[in-house]
């Protein structure tokens, strides 16, 4: 969580990317499996992974 606070000029953009991606499919595949407590925590973790993207500056 610390390189989101580099702003824009963050490089690890790429990363947050590729694990909210992780937590999506992870989240789809726990729905399927009518896992509730995989899909809340997966859930938890898309919206981990929304803040680093807000906080990289991907939404600028």
């Amino acid at each position: 969580s610390l390189v989101s606070w580099l702003g824009p000029k963050s490089p690890f953009v790429f990363v947050w990317l590729f694990n909210t991606a992780d937590a999506l499919l992870l989240s789809y595949c726990a729905v399927l499996r009518q896992d509730r407590a995989y899909t809340v925590l997966n859930v938890f973790w898309i919206g981990v992974g929304v803040v680093g993207l807000v906080r990289a500056g991907a939404f600028d």
